[in-house]
């Protein structure tokens, strides 16, 4: 069946509308440093492990070394892996009564004084699992019956700086997200509503250390260790869906300024527009409230009001409201516009954003001083290019500006494209992505902007399980005409439970 822009976009990603929210998921933001001072309670974490950073690692041996060391991790923490996953069962068995024995696993079940082991039909040995662990599947459905959903999602990345940036060398990093959605129609009789939480934890560090790069090329990539509640909301439709209200704390960048065909990307810049370098978003979410109507089925409307402490070098990610209603009581405003065409029909679907987005707080001017607040401009264009037997291709392009006084990057444009269902597999995916970031000539960098390429294949080897190999090449790290141009190699594994 074929399917609209939007209906393939993940859940997560979804332009401002009228539809629940879903938890954030890497592929759409990082943080970025501009205008931010680091906070002093920020402390260096060590890798939960780091593969062998030998300067004669060849390119070729990367993903393979990688695939080891993933996996291992991946065993660290009770998740199947690929070889586990391929490889045949050696039994699987089911109970049934002892009076039906049939088997010799029956006969050594009896001796032992339990219940008959019998072997399953060999195409239910050769299927494939939907989950690494079938054993809560009867409990989830029951829990989703009476109103709460639960969800967990594991990320764990292996990056190799092959060449240039700041110095060659490999790192890993982890990403576990867990949330919940209590529909507050089944629990309390409240319709149309819902409570959602969800909670991370990340390790790792930071692959931007070694590549020097400004954009920061990996979006589960932090500088310290985190383990939060970063959101907690609740959600409420009502006019027939036509108005949706948030309130509570979230990731703004679920509702605004997101490309929903951008979500597969490892690249940060492809979640969000760098100019909205005080966005609340991973890793510092914050408290405050939005506001969507959906006008038509091709025009919606979003704003939003948050907290915007972050700036000031707090962490929001790990806090409540205190810092909204206290000090020091800065505020994030941004609204979007959505038009969208050709959804739900025979045609081509495509949408355009155009977005602005103001912070009423006090920032350091690079000519000295400071100024009080700061704002900016974004648009995202997205188009459906074709549609043929289930696979799909669509572009998108990503444009935003902001204040050269106070914003490290004052200009921001970028375009990328993404296959789906490739090879007649209909969950692989297959992007190229292109980045440039032009800096304001008062941060006085060597070279004017930096250019970020990347290119990745997402093989979907079992419904609960994918492996992504990516490759970005970064033009001018950092704005330093004098480092080497960097090439960093990724191999990404995402296990849904």
């Amino acid at each position: 069946m074929e399917r609209a822009l939007f209906e393939e976009a993940e859940p997560s990603l979804r332009a401002a509308g009228p539809t629940a929210s879903a938890p954030r998921a890497p592929g759409r933001a990082a943080p970025k440093v501009a205008a931010r001072p680091k906070s002093p309670e920020r402390v260096p974490t060590e890798p939960p492990r780091e593969l062998a950073a030998t300067s004669g690692e060849s390119a070729e041996s990367f993903f393979a070394s990688a695939a080891r060391a993933v996996e291992a991790s991946a065993s660290d923490a009770g998740v199947q892996t690929l070889a586990s996953a391929a490889a045949p069962p050696a039994a699987v068995v089911a109970e049934r009564p002892a009076e039906h024995a049939q088997t010799d696993a029956a006969l050594e079940s009896q001796a032992l004084g339990a219940t008959e082991l019998v072997e399953l039909p060999l195409e239910r040995r050769e299927g494939e699992l939907d989950s690494p662990s079938d054993a809560d599947t009867s409990l989830r459905a029951r829990l989703e019956e009476q109103g709460i959903a639960f969800t967990a999602s594991l990320w764990l990345d292996a990056h190799r700086v092959e060449r240039g940036g700041l110095e060659r060398g490999s790192v890993m990093n982890s990403y576990l997200d867990l949330s919940a959605t209590f529909d507050l129609g089944a629990l309390a009789g409240i319709d149309n509503a819902l409570v959602f939480a969800n909670a991370y934890a990340t390790n790792g560090r930071n692959v931007s250390d070694l590549a020097g790069d400004w954009q920061v090329l990996s979006n589960t990539a932090n500088d310290r260790h985190i383990e939060q509640l970063a959101q907690l909301f609740y959600e409420q439709t009502f006019a027939d869906g036509a108005w949706r209200l948030k309130l509570g704390k979230a990731d703004v960048n679920v509702d605004f300024a997101a490309a929903s065909h951008a979500g597969e990307f490892v690249q940060s810049s492809a979640g969000f527009s760098p100019t909205i370098f005080a966005l609340p978003t991973y890793p510092e979410p914050s408290t405050g409230g939005a506001l969507f109507w959906q006008a038509s089925e091709a025009l919606s409307l979003g704003v939003g009001v948050f907290d915007g402490a972050a700036n000031a070098g707090f962490h929001t990610g790990s806090r409540g409201p205190s810092t909204l209603f206290g000090t020091p009581s800065d505020l994030f405003a941004i609204g979007e516009g959505n038009v969208s065409w050709g959804v739900g029909e025979e045609g081509l679907a495509g949408r355009l954003a155009l977005g602005t987005w103001h912070h009423d707080g006090d920032f350091a001017r690079f000519d000295g001083g400071s100024e009080a607040g700061t704002g900016g401009n974004y648009a995202i264009l997205e188009q459906e290019l074709a549609r043929v037997d289930g696979a799909s291709i669509a572009s998108f392009t990503q444009w935003g500006e902001a204040d050269d006084a106070v914003a490290e990057v004052e200009q921001h444009l970028a375009a990328g494209v993404v296959a789906t269902g490739c090879f007649e597999r209909p969950d692989d995916a297959f992007g190229v992505y292109w980045s440039r970031v032009r800096f304001s000539e008062a941060l006085g960098t060597s070279a004017s902007s930096e250019t970020a390429c990347e290119c990745f294949y997402r093989w979907q080897v079992r419904p609960w399980l994918a492996l992504k190999p990516d490759v970005q090449w970064i033009a001018n790290p950092g704005g330093d005409a004098t480092l080497d141009d960097a090439l960093v190699l990724t191999l990404r594994l995402h296990a849904d439970f």
